[in-house]
């Protein structure tokens, strides 16, 4: 499980208020003077942020909580890229344990920044009727 790359899923009820250029221009507030340096960019429904210095890269994304589809496809990336997904919903509590849990099994050479992770959980929770989701994450943390 060394793959370079950590999913953030905002799945929103019908009632949301989750729009994804308003997610980017929110992380853009959310994010500026973070260390180490990031860029980021918004890719049709995703928004990319990369660390500059371990080129790790975060995937955020927002999807309907009926398409199923989309949920397919990620749980397709995940199987692909052998990354653990229990599709249970992630708070900070849990995201913290998820990065724990990651530098124990190896991650450390990317580096993944668990604010970077925190701060976009945090800014995907703003949104009204939403749940976050996270890959990788499993049962135990």
């Amino acid at each position: 499980m060394q793959t370079p790359l950590f999913v953030l899923i905002g799945e929103y009820e019908p009632d949301s208020d989750a729009e994804i250029s308003i997610l980017h221009d929110r992380l853009h507030s959310a994010l500026a003077g973070l260390q180490p340096e990031i860029n980021m960019e918004l890719r049709g429904e995703l928004v990319i942020i990369e660390q500059q210095s371990t080129g790790f890269r975060f995937y955020v994304a927002l999807t309907r909580n009926d398409d199923y589809q989309t949920k397919k496809n990620w749980e397709q990336l995940a199987n692909d890229f052998e990354l653990p997904w229990d599709k249970r919903p992630v708070d900070k509590a849990r995201m913290k344990k998820i990065f724990a849990y990651l530098k124990a099994k190896g991650w450390p050479k990317y580096s993944p920044n668990p604010d970077i992770g925190i701060r976009v959980l945090e800014t995907l929770q703003q949104f009204r009727s939403l749940k976050v989701f996270s890959i990788p994450s499993a049962e135990g943390f």
